[in-house]
């Protein structure tokens, strides 16, 4: 009986990129308290803002203005917010948006090891 072996051969690598190669946190907390002092409401702190991600731009839009007000705004308010945040966002053009440390120096290593990235 022969045996097997469990050998995989790769040959290229993907990557999220935000959160995994870059950190765009900041950009995202400028847009949103930007929005936030346009409506005369509070802006929110770093690790508030960090709290929201992960599941899109409006519902972060939402746990923001749940967050401030103690309670979601009816759905039109929401969605005209919604889209003054997504104005700001585009406004901030990755200012402040970083490379995590240490990627420039990982992914080159992998790519001179012979991966497709």
């Amino acid at each position: 009986m022969k045996q097997q072996t469990n050998v995989v051969n790769k040959k290229a690598l993907l990557f999220d990129l935000d959160g995994t190669l870059i950190d765009s946190l900041d950009d995202l907390v400028s847009a949103i308290n930007q929005t936030m002092t346009a409506n005369n409401l509070s802006p929110l702190s770093r690790e508030a803002v960090s709290r929201f991600i992960g599941k899109g731009s409006f519902i972060l839009v939402e746990k923001a203005l749940k967050e401030v007000l103690g309670k979601l705004p009816a759905k039109n308010v929401v969605e005209q917010i919604h889209r003054q945040y997504l104005q700001n966002m585009l406004q901030t053009q990755g200012r402040y948006t970083r490379c995590f440390d240490g990627v420039h120096a990982s992914l080159d290593a992998l790519k001179n090891g012979g991966f497709c990235l």
